[in-house]
């Protein structure tokens, strides 16, 4: 996948049995102008989803895709304190 820009979409869940779920998703244009909007990854994780569980899925994924992330210009997540953590959430490492 060659894109100009993408953004990376993640959402978190528990099953009733206590596995946690991880989505994510991939939104780019590419040099056609083209939206795509694709589901890369849906994750069962039994011990749990943090924040560093969440930015390696990520450049896992970047990697094994092909993607480049100096093209990344955004990181949609839910509200959870994993994801968005000020300090030390998924979209706090993803800056660094």
């Amino acid at each position: 996948m060659k894109f100009v820009t993408f953004e990376i979409a993640t959402d978190q869940g528990t099953y009733v049995e206590d596995i946690a779920q991880l989505a994510i998703f991939l939104w780019g244009v590419n040099k056609n102008f083209q939206f795509v909007k694709e589901l890369l990854e849906l994750l069962h994780m039994k011990e749990g989803i943090g924040a560093d569980q969440i930015f390696c899925q990520i450049v896992t994924l970047i990697n094994k895709f092909d993607l480049r992330l100096e093209k990344l210009v955004g990181f949609v997540r839910n509200g959870a304190p994993a994801m968005s953590g000020k300090n030390k959430g998924a979209a706090a490492t993803l800056k660094k």
